[in-house]
């Protein structure tokens, strides 16, 4: 079997009824072997205990421009069965060290992060039935803290060096910001004036690209989103930067956009 997806553990632990009884042996067999897998594991189980506790639906909501999570109690994490099952391999590899996690009851979304101890580098990554594969999103933890920019898919890797604004120990509530609206621009439609199809939500939508001069207009109209866009995202294989949307409406230097393949983003 391949490496386990989140998918897999959540339904091992929330819908095991939905697995062969030879499918769960070997899903224990990898979580056994697999430390950081083993971890995930147990946030699930935690996390709809406590969902149960709380009597909340696990039915989705629309996606909500901001989530706001809290820091989520991992006493009874080492007392898990499933860290039993760890104990039995052979020679387990012990090298992610667990930090902190945080949770959205409401939203059904966790945040994780680990630390690799061989070389001190920090794994956050968002677990949420709101991002898809493609979805950058911005962190926000602490209160004087800049914007941290994603990975597609909600994952972020940062080196120590990377926390200096990032209070982990202190630090009881973080947001994310999902995006309203994305499109891709190829070096063809980032190098001239017209409207690019962009995806809001499960909708179609556009962005109009537009020149004068030395800069380079992009709009999104807020009238068709469902929160007012106040930032903006410009990601290329070379980097990101985030830029202020006022109305709908960016304006930068040409030379952020023309001629490049880029992803845009927008956020409340």
């Amino acid at each position: 079997m391949k490496r386990l997806s989140e998918k897999d553990i959540e339904t091992y632990i929330r819908f095991p009824e939905k697995l062969s009884l030879e499918k769960i042996k070997e899903i224990e067999g990898i979580l056994a072997e697999d430390e950081e897998l083993l971890l995930l594991a147990d946030w699930f189980e935690s996390f709809y205990e406590k969902l149960d506790e709380e009597n909340i639906s696990t039915d989705k909501s629309p996606a909500p421009a901001t989530l706001t999570l809290t820091s989520m109690n991992d006493e009874k994490r080492y007392k898990s069965r499933r860290f039993i099952l760890a104990a039995k391999s052979e020679s387990p590899q012990i090298n992610h060290e667990h930090v902190k996690t945080f949770q959205s009851l409401e939203h059904k979304t966790l945040m994780r992060i680990l630390k690799r101890k061989s070389d001190n580098t920090y794994y956050f990554h968002v677990i949420s039935d709101f991002i898809e594969d493609e979805d950058v999103i911005l962190l926000k933890m602490g209160k004087d803290a800049t914007f941290k920019i994603s990975k597609p898919g909600g994952k972020l890797i940062l080196d120590e060096s990377e926390l200096s604004d990032l209070d982990l120990e202190e630090s009881t509530l973080c947001e994310l910001l999902l995006p309203l609206m994305s499109c891709k621009l190829s070096q063809e439609s980032s190098s001239r004036d017209g409207y690019v199809i962009s995806r809001a939500g499960s909708d179609l939508n556009t962005v109009e690209i537009s020149f004068t001069g030395n800069e380079v207009k992009i709009v999104a109209d807020p009238d068709t989103l469902s929160a007012e866009p106040h930032k903006l995202l410009i990601s290329t294989n070379t980097g990101s930067s985030i830029w202020n949307v006022d109305q709908g409406v960016a304006i930068l230097p040409q030379k952020e956009v023309r001629g490049k393949d880029l992803n845009l983003f927008f956020y409340n």
